[in-house]
Formats: structure tokens, sequence, C-alpha cells
């Protein structure tokens, strides 16, 4: 993969920059940017390089960096709820299973009902399946999605 994407920088980084705006920014920085020099010249701008949890994350790189309690043990309570905020409005199920299995105190009725708003109803499955108790508030907000 490392030469054939070698290969399209140098003859085609138009391409290869259109591939790239097709993918949340946090994908091309774990997953395109990483695999050679020439794409990570290439895939160089800010908007390469930010990483937002509030968009889908690649699971390998979020379970590395938030994949163990210890990585909790500094945030207060309303960071961890914050996080879990920003990991449901992602709508990424895998990622919010991980902050819940790792931080379970931080889930409140505010992050259901965004969530609920942004019509991630799996986030909610999987968050009432460990827990979390779904209030009229979300429930309101997830049949007005539809």
């Amino acid at each position: 993969m490392e030469a054939s994407l070698s290969l399209l920088t140098t003859n085609c980084p138009e391409l290869l920059e259109d591939i790239a705006s097709f993918l949340p920014a946090s994908h091309i920085a774990f997953g395109l940017r990483p695999v050679c020099k020439d794409t990570a010249g290439l895939l160089n701008a800010p908007e390469y390089k930010a990483v937002r949890l509030s968009q889908s994350c690649p699971a390998f790189a979020f379970q590395a960096r938030w994949g163990c309690k210890s990585a909790y043990a500094q945030l207060k309570l309303s960071q961890r709820q914050e996080l879990l905020a920003l990991v449901a409005a992602s709508g990424d199920v895998e990622n919010m299973d991980c902050v819940m299995a790792h931080a379970p105190d931080c889930w409140s009725t505010a992050t259901l009902t965004s969530t609920a708003r942004a019509g991630h109803r799996d986030v909610l499955r999987s968050m009432a399946a460990k827990g979390a108790v779904i209030d009229a508030h979300a429930l309101d907000a997830a049949a007005g999605t539809g």
C-alpha cells in the first residue's frame, strides 16, 4: 500500500487530495498520513492533522488513547461527560462503548438528549444497554428526528 500511495502522491496528487476530502480528518491523520512520507507531505495542511472527537475516529487510534482507566484519571467528571458527549455526537458506537467501559459514570441527560437529537439511535441503544437511563427529554428528541 505504501508504494501505491507514494505513486499516487507523486503522479496524481489532486486525486489523493480529492479522496482525502471525503474522509473525516481523524481518518486522514491516523490512516493516510502515516503510510509514507510523500503522503504525509502532501496532506500536511492543518485540516488533515486535526482530530475532532465529535467526528468518527478509527477505533485503533481512539482506543490507544482512551482504552484504559488511567486515561480518565486526571479528568474531572465534567470533562469525562464532555468527552462522552463529543464521542456520542460522532455516532461512533465502538468509541462510545470504549468511554462507557472505562468511565461509566460520565453519561448525562444532556448527552443523551443531544445524541437523540442527532439521530444516533445505535449510540442511544448502546448507552441504554450499559445502564444509561433514557428519559422523556431524550425520547422526545429522538422522536423529533423521525
